[in-house]
């Protein structure tokens, strides 16, 4: 199954170090979060937001009470500037998006929770791109690194994270040493395997159960979960609910 949606967060933005196959923005309004990625912290100040590109490995950490929403564009959306964009590196992604802009965001939210209108996340997507390019001229620092073997790993996992994946598994589809693999892969996350994977799954169901009409059942076995009495345990074990009322939840903050 495939989904592919526009996605929003504005409650629970604490996340686990993952990827997402989805162009991301985090803008700050209140308070301060928090982003990891690729290795790098960046505390992110009211007023403030970043990028974060397809298949890089992040994580969010929310300082206290805090008024932020997570954008997650799809590439049907953002893929022509992903494709100018994808090999390139900044020391920082972070840019400051106008106040009318912020006002924007929040009427297309508005706009998309009652019409699903595509036309509107479209119109938001390039004008928070056009504050990003203003604030640096498109002239990046460096090529971005994590390319190659790493990258090619991320998008297995992602496009394979309804099955049943193993180091081993992975190795071979992707015609990798295991041994080499192990190591770049914790030199890399920080993280063994099955945990990373793990995240993955959460993380990815985390995303169904907002931005899509898929029964739980159905998000369970998308995200490789085997069962849904294993993803209910799971899920109420890392985020203190169950799916169904994270659901609930978040379409009443969102």
């Amino acid at each position: 199954m495939h989904c592919d949606s526009f996605v929003v967060h504005q409650d629970n933005l604490a996340c686990r170090l993952h990827i997402n196959a989805e162009l991301e923005v985090v803008l700050v309004e209140t308070g301060c979060i928090t982003v990891v990625q690729e290795g790098i912290a960046e505390l992110l100040h009211a007023g403030e937001a970043t990028l974060i590109f397809p298949y890089r490995l992040h994580s969010f950490a929310p300082g206290g009470a805090v008024k932020a929403s997570v954008l997650m564009f799809p590439l049907s959306i953002a893929e022509e500037f992903y494709a100018e964009y994808r090999t390139k590196h900044y020391a920082s992604f972070r840019f400051r998006p106008a106040p009318v802009l912020v006002d924007l965001m929040h009427y297309v939210l508005a706009q998309y929770r009652q019409t699903r209108d595509i036309l509107a996340v479209k119109s938001l997507f390039f004008a928070l791109m056009s504050a990003f390019q203003a604030d640096y001229g498109g002239q990046p620092q460096e090529k971005y690194a994590g390319s190659g073997p790493v990258r090619r790993t991320m998008e297995y996992l992602y496009q394979h994270i309804d099955e049943p994946l193993s180091l081993e598994k992975t190795a071979t589809a992707l015609g990798f040493n295991r041994s080499v693999l192990s190591r770049l892969f914790a030199d890399y996350t920080g993280l063994s395997f099955s945990k990373f994977v793990n995240n993955m799954r959460l993380e990815k169901a985390r995303n169904l159960l907002v931005g899509s009409d898929w029964t739980v059942t159905e998000i369970a076995e998308a995200c490789g979960f085997g069962c849904l009495r294993s993803f209910n345990r799971i899920f109420l074990a890392q985020m203190h609910c169950t799916p169904t009322e994270y659901r609930k939840r978040q379409r009443e903050t969102v």
